[in-house]
């Protein structure tokens, strides 16, 4: 029961523990304090909701993936295609967040020529090409381990080094007006903390985890282990990413604060041994997610009688294509990667929180309703962009869609009910 229980929680936390989680948490805590926590804190809220029930429920409908469940439950193979489109864009921000966490590494090395991170990305996808997802698992695996040990090991070696005032609560006050103010704004923090929870809860990958758990009180408590474990390890990159402010570090445009202020407060040893682990650990989520869009994208394009080579085959062009096409993008990219994985789970928020989570709680859904809720949802994310709500537009995005669902839910009820009201009252026919 005891091992179960530890196998769980580290699944969870190897579906969000990476390289993107120690670059990006450390860039927003040199922008903004203490606050650069709330994507970590996001996440965890996350967990302990899937644990709280809702991985149960997608359990309990036994479906291979979320999006499946537009079909089983609202019997739309329709909608379930807009699904899959819209994972895959999620997907592909995500892919994309890796290789602007990937660019500022390589800036903070001094290294920013694009051959270089052109040469580093097409290794990467390469790799994840010819084999090296077949051992993800593995990867990952090796991932936590080392990243988890090296950086736990660089924090107390740094953490030794420091006065006894820097560990005041006062001190972290005083000194919280040198971060960015426009950071600290209820959007940003909206979009930090709950976007990512609620794409936790819909999300298959985050839940399957806790399908193994034996009983809803495990699933809990191994949700519970995991949101603390992530929490905690963020004191990493949060620490490194306010020292850099409090040292008075300048950090460029595009380079991440994490490796300067390794520099200062390190060695060449410590360093090399940190650059390692964030990419090792930047290659194995590159691999999940460049598999992931693969396959989907794969399953639109496949014939269900393809021979099995020329499928294989197909998949690697996919493959190829998806990463060079990332790899263009980041050229014309100004964003942060925790921006990017901002935007990219409220597209997915935005458009199927509504409908799917309202089939954990109601037996009879109304496929007009989905498609309200969609449409008002894309609409509320393209429009708010342009137009400024009268207040922050991840919120007024979701109100639309929720407005959306039960609009289309009205308006289908509404038609059913004449259907059956001009049947009811039809007059038979004469002759």
């Amino acid at each position: 029961m005891k091992s179960l229980l530890i196998s769980i929680t580290f699944m969870l936390i190897a579906t969000e523990f990476g390289g993107g989680l120690l670059l990006g948490t450390s860039d927003e805590a040199y922008a903004c304090g203490i606050y650069g926590i709330l994507y970590i804190l996001g996440i965890s809220l996350g967990f302990v909701l899937l644990g709280s029930g809702f991985a149960a429920k997608l359990k309990a409908m036994n479906v291979s993936s979320s999006i499946d469940i537009f079909t089983l439950k609202y019997h739309s193979p329709f909608l379930k295609n807009i699904g899959s489109i819209l994972c895959i864009l999620t997907l592909l921000g995500l892919l994309f967040a890796q290789i602007i966490a990937c660019k500022t590494l390589l800036c903070s090395l001094g290294i920013c020529h694009e051959l270089i991170l052109m040469g580093f990305w097409l290794l990467t996808c390469c790799y994840a090409i010819t084999g090296g997802i077949a051992g993800a698992g593995l990867t990952h695996t090796f991932q936590l381990g080392y990243v988890l040990t090296s950086f736990t090991g660089i924090f107390f070696y740094c953490l030794f080094k420091e006065p006894p005032s820097f560990f005041a609560l006062k001190t972290f006050i005083e000194h919280q007006h040198l971060f960015s103010s426009d950071a600290l704004s209820f959007s940003s923090f909206f979009t930090s903390l709950i976007m990512p929870a609620l794409y936790c809860v819909i999300e298959f990958d985050y839940a399957q985890p806790l399908f193994a758990a034996r009983s809803k009180r495990m699933a809990l408590i191994s949700a519970l282990w995991a949101s603390l474990f992530m929490l905690v390890f963020s004191l990493v990159p949060l620490y490194f990413g306010i020292k850099a402010k409090l040292l008075n570090l300048t950090i460029p445009e595009g380079i991440n604060p994490l490796i300067p202020v390794l520099h200062v407060l390190t060695n060449h040893s410590v360093v090399m041994i940190a650059i390692c682990g964030l990419v090792a650990a930047l290659i194995a989520t590159t691999d999940y997610l460049l598999w992931a869009v693969t396959m989907s994208l794969g399953e639109w394009l496949s014939h269900p009688n393809m021979a099995p080579e020329r499928k294989k085959n197909q998949e690697k062009i996919i493959a190829y294509s998806v990463g060079i096409g990332i790899l263009a993008a980041a050229y014309f990219n100004r964003w942060t990667s925790v921006a990017i994985l901002g935007c990219s789970f409220e597209l997915y928020d935005c458009c199927l929180v509504a409908p799917l989570v309202m089939t954990y709680f109601k037996q009879e859904v109304y496929k007009g309703a989905a498609i309200g809720s969609m449409l008002a949802g894309l609409t509320g994310f393209i429009v708010f962009r342009c137009i400024e709500p009268p207040f922050q537009k991840e919120i007024a995005s979701l109100l639309l869609a929720f407005a959306g669902y039960y609009l289309g839910e009205l308006i289908e009820w509404a038609w059913q009910k004449r259907s059956l009201l001009k049947r009811a009252f039809a007059l038979p026919r004469v002759g």
